[in-house]
This record gives structure tokens, C-alpha cells and sequence, in this order.
């Protein structure tokens, strides 16, 4: 048995903080996240998306509920499997794709995935050989079918273009649905295909081998997928090996228009919706940033591309990330006392018996009830903070979980400077505002005429909270949806907005460290009763607020036109390029 003290709770706790869930993998991220309530929800078999800033924990979640499916739940559900895939490895870099060719990268990043997802299916279709008794019907079909499916990706239907102008070809016959890649061959030998590794993985070097497509330098050759072809192999593949239900679980899903000069989200999209959604096995759970959300795009004549939003896919406020506690301050202390007794429990070895400072007794091999976990994470932020502090330490990470474990992380260091016993009020203050000043203010432009206004309002008023009016915020919108997107804001949905200002006005509550360093000297004046109101992560709203809302109404800077950014095209207009338009009015500009 262990004694542990102070000091060694708060080593093993900082020892188990990860910055990034793709440090962890699948089963590390099931120990450490602290929304597994959300597994309920997402057992539905009805294709969802997860809404959530950066940090918020999507990452986490997919891949916790992922070993959910595949291991905790496997014995009961053996029907049931998860594949869990990024988007932002599947599409191409600098050196191999020039950023701007769309084309080329939406059938890169299409390409890439489905050659994951073979892999994964081998991988399913070894495991089940293994263990399945009594195997389905036709089940020794599978692998010769996995093996076409994986030629149908990777070969596709090449056309080979001669650069000397003329042609010959493989499987000329394109049908409709077709993506294309163009790919200059000259010089390469494809030897390490996906056919390769996955006759590797199964029998010896050379059995049923694809041939190799070796080309000479005058050649160039058009990548064509079939996408309906490839659909009907995958369901026949999932039907044949007994699976009931196939969750796909797709990460990282706006980071597909990283090197690109405009979205390709509408694309992708519709290439996942021709392949999957119409399956009845398979379902999908995408991860995405609403601020950068453009799954769908609406062409001439009413013609909508891509995936849409409560047609094709479903949110739900349970996986919402960016309200996953309903402003509700108890839900969100419950969250974070839970994140931490997480990082303390992780990766505990079966055979450890921990005694705490109090003479509880933990163990992996003690079986803990809700209540019982209620009372020591009580009882570990009794033991690490004094009063109120862990509360403002929730207020500083803006409800996002990543920014919660790096502050918790800088306080313990914070605390071993300053020699104290426990992480005090002021240590984490000064923890978020630096965590403000060398984070969040980083990403945003310091000449804006916007923020700087933002902060000159907020100095002037020594409240979190401001109302913009909607029309000002469609002159700007994408300025400030960046700005939630960074975390240097927080956006209320009209839901909880007062029904007097909700068809007027939108409600922003700004982040703590700005909200702190209004007070520059005056940081004692943090500790009085006008402070209370305002240490929560959800404040409440000022009683005078719905009376006289022109107190809190931020106004656009009269330079708007300088910085003016419109949300259709995302583009920025200097003031001087606009010679016609005198007025000066943005809302008479039109986009380019």
C-alpha cells in the first residue's frame, strides 16, 4: 500500500494531463474522458454530428466511445462495431498535392479513407475468422471481396494520358458519380499499394497480389473512384460478415479545407452521404467546428450539395459540446471534479492500493459508486484548492476541457513557486490571464479596431457580458465567429436569452482573463461581493440588463469598412478598394 500526500496527488495528476487526445489512444481516452454519458445518445443509430470548439474533448469522446463499441460493450454486442478515422490524415500535403488543386484533393482525401477503412474491414474480417463460431453464410467470400474492394479504391479507373496527345486506357467504362484525381506517374513504381500490405497481413507475399502499375516518363494518368460500385461492395462485405450495426466515427472533419483557397466540406460530404448514409448498418458520427461548419452549399435552381443539417444528419444538445452543460454552472463543477479524479485515477495498475491523506483507501480493484466517486472527487478539491478558487479555475477554461487541464497544470506548478499549501484565488487568476495573454490573445489581430473596442467596453463597464445588435453582427459575423471559435468569446443562444432582447440583439460574455485584467491594479477589488456574480462560467445575467439594454450594447467602430469581412466569401476588403462607394454603408457592398 501507498501513503500518498498533497504533493504526491499532485504529481500523479499532472503526470496523467494530456494537452491533445491524439496522444492517447482508444482505451486511454475511454479512463480519462469525463462525458461518457453522452455513449447513450450516441448508440442511436441515426447518423449525428458533434459540435464543439477546439478542446472541447470531440477527440476524446469519439475515440472513448470507439473502445466502448469495440471492447467494453463487445460482449453483450458482438454485432456491433466502430471504425474511428481523422480527415485531417487523409488529405494530401504541400509536396504531394499543390494546395489549390480542389479536385485533386477531394479525391485524395476520399481515396485515403477508403483505403483505412479496407484495412479496417481486413483487420474486422482476421479477428472474426479467429473467434466467430458459427461463422455466417458465405463468410469465406469475405476475404477475396475485401481484396476487390481494395483494387476498386486504390486502382480505380485509370486513364492513361500519353502527353504527346494521345491515349490509351483501363476500364473506360465511367459511370456517373465519378471523382477524379490527376497524378503525374513519371518514374514512380507503385510497389507499396494498399493490395500489398493487405495480402500481407493475411497470407504469404504474393498470393492473389495486384498487379503492379508501372509507367514511363511521358505519361500521366486520371484517377477516377466509382462510388457507387464501391458502395455496393462495402454493404455486400458488411452483410456477409453478420454485422448488425457499424458505427464510423469521422475526426477532424473542417480541416479537410486546410491548404485549400475554398471549402471543399460541400464535396466531401456528398461523397460520405453517396457511400454510407444510405447503408442500413452503417452509421455516422462526425466531429466538426460550428463556426467552421460548411457541410452543405445550395446551387442554382435549388439544388443542395453535400450533407444537410437535420435532413442527413442530427444535432443534438447532449453532443453539443459548446452547450454540453446547459449553462448550468453545478453541471459543468460536476464535469471538471470529475476530470480531475479521472486524471488521478488513470492508468492505475490493478494490483495498486493508494492511501489518501484522509485514510481512504482507492484501488482499480474497488468497485466505486456514483456516490462514492461524488465524495473523493469532493474530497481531492477539498484536499488541492481553497475556497472558491477551483470555481474560478472552471470559469477560466471557458468550459473547454483541454484549456481546464492546462490550467490545473500551470496552478500545481504555480503553487510549488509560491510555497503554499493549496492553489489559492489569486494563483489562478494569474494562471488564467497568462494563460490569456500567451494563448488566446496570440490568435487575435492586435491592430483590430473590433477587439480593441470589445476590450475598451468591457474596461469601461466591468461586466462580462455585452449585446451587439444582430444587424451589426451581419456586417461582421465572420469576424466574431472567429473570435467564439478562439475562445476569446462566448456565444449565447437565443434559448437562454431574455425574450425581450433575443430578436434584437445577440449576447456575448467575454473570456476571464479579458475580463480580468479590466481591473489592471485594482486585482483586490476582485475579491468583494461585486465579484460573485461574475466568477461563474455562466454568469448570471445583470438585472438591468432587459430594462435599459443600451448599457451593454457594443457598437461597431466607425472604421468598419476597414476591416469589413463578409460570410459569404470570407474575404476581407480594404477600405481604399472600395472606390465606388462612397456612402461607406458595408451593407450596400457586394462580395466578390
Amino acid at each position: 500500500m501507498s501513503k500518498y500526500s498533497r504533493e504526491k496527488v499532485i504529481q500523479r495528476i499532472k503526470s496523467s494531463v494530456y494537452s491533445n487526445a491524439n496522444q492517447l489512444n482508444m482505451e486511454q481516452c475511454y479512463h480519462v474522458c469525463a462525458n461518457k454519458k453522452v455513449f447513450d445518445e450516441l448508440l442511436k443509430k441515426e447518423c449525428q454530428i458533434i459540435f464543439g470548439r477546439r478542446g472541447t474533448g470531440k477527440t476524446t469522446t469519439l475515440k472513448a466511445f470507439t473502445h466502448y463499441v469495440n471492447q467494453v460493450r463487445k460482449g453483450e454486442h458482438s454485432e456491433d462495431s466502430c471504425w474511428y478515422v481523422r480527415l485531417d490524415e487523409c488529405i494530401p500535403n504541400s509536396i504531394e498535392i499543390m494546395s489549390g488543386a480542389l479536385e485533386d484533393n477531394i479525391a485524395y482525401c476520399v481515396q485515403n479513407m477508403l483505403l483505412e477503412f479496407t484495412t479496417f474491414l481486413m483487420n474486422e474480417f482476421t479477428q472474426k475468422e479467429r473467434t466467430l463460431r458459427p461463422k455466417p453464410k458465405k463468410f469465406g467470400q469475405v476475404e477475396d471481396d475485401i481484396l476487390k474492394l481494395a483494387q476498386l479504391v486504390e486502382e480505380g479507373k485509370k486513364k492513361i494520358t500519353l502527353l504527346t496527345g494521345t491515349e490509351s486506357s483501363q476500364h473506360t467504362n465511367v459511370k456517373e458519380n465519378e471523382f477524379n484525381l490527376s497524378a503525374d506517374t513519371s518514374g514512380v513504381s507503385q510497389t507499396d499499394h494498399i493490395l500489398s500490405r493487405l495480402l500481407s497481413m493475411r497470407f504469404s507475399f504474393g498470393k492473389k497480389a495486384g498487379r503492379e502499375i508501372r509507367t514511363t516518363k511521358d505519361k500521366q494518368y486520371v484517377y477516377r473512384i466509382d462510388i457507387n460500385e464501391i458502395r455496393r461492395s462495402i454493404e455486400k462485405i458488411l452483410k456477409t460478415m453478420g454485422y448488425r450495426t457499424l458505427y464510423i466515427c469521422i475526426d477532424e472533419f473542417t480541416q479537410i479545407d486546410r491548404d485549400t483557397s475554398i471549402t471543399i466540406q460541400p464535396k466531401v460530404a456528398q461523397v460520405l452521404k453517396q457511400l454510407f448514409f444510405s447503408s442500413s448498418i452503417i452509421v455516422v458520427k462526425i466531429a466538426s467546428v460550428w463556426s467552421e461548419y460548411r457541410m452543405q452549399t445550395r446551387q442554382e435552381y435549388g439544388f443542395r450539395e453535400g450533407i444537410e443539417l437535420s435532413q442527413d444528419i442530427f444535432k443534438h444538445n447532449s453532443i453539443n459540446f459548446d452547450s454540453m452543460f446547459d449553462y448550468n454552472n453545478e453541471k459543468a463543477y460536476q464535469f471538471f471534479k470529475d476530470a480531475m479524479l479521472n486524471f488521478f485515477l488513470f492508468e492505475m495498475k490493478y494490483e495498486e492500493v493508494i492511501q489518501l491523506p484522509n485514510g481512504l483507501i482507492v484501488s482499480p480493484r474497488i468497485v466505486m459508486t456514483e456516490e462514492e466517486r461524488n465524495g473523493l472527487s469532493n474530497y481531492l478539491v477539498e484536499l488541492l484548492f481553497s475556497k472558491d478558487s477551483f470555481k474560478h479555475l472552471i470559469c477560466g477554461s471557458q468550459g473547454v476541457p483541454r484549456v481546464f487541464g492546462i490550467l490545473l497544470v500551470a496552478c500545481f506548478d504555480k503553487l510549488k513557486e509560491v510555497r503554499k499549501e493549496k492553489v489559492t484565488v489569486e494563483i489562478v487568476f494569474e494562471c488564467i490571464m497568462d494563460n490569456y495573454f500567451d494563448e488566446v490573445r496570440q490568435s487575435i489581430p492586435e491592430s483590430s479596431e473590433i477587439f480593441t473596442g470589445i476590450e475598451a467596453h468591457i474596461g469601461m463597464t466591468k461586466n462580462r457580458f455585452f449585446l451587439i445588435t444582430i444587424t451589426d453582427y451581419n456586417t461582421a459575423s465572420f469576424y466574431f465567429d472567429r473570435l467564439v471559435a478562439v475562445n476569446a468569446l462566448y456565444e449565447y443562444t437565443s434559448k437562454v436569452i431574455p425574450r425581450e432582447l433575443r430578436n434584437t440583439y445577440k449576447l456575448y460574455c467575454v473570456h476571464y482573463g479579458n475580463y480580468l485584467d479590466s481591473f489592471k491594479r485594482g486585482m483586490s477589488k476582485l475579491n468583494n461581493d461585486t465579484m460573485v456574480g461574475q466568477g461563474f462560467l455562466f454568469p448570471k445575467f445583470p438585472d438591468d440588463m432587459i430594462t435599459s439594454p443600451q448599457k451593454y450594447v457594443f457598437m461597431l467602430p466607425e472604421k468598419i469598412l476597414e476591416e469589413a469581412i463578409f460570410s459569404i466569401c470570407k474575404k476581407e476588403i480594404m477600405k481604399e478598394s472600395i472606390g465606388s462607394h462612397s456612402d461607406g454603408k458595408a451593407e450596400n457592398l457586394k462580395t466578390p
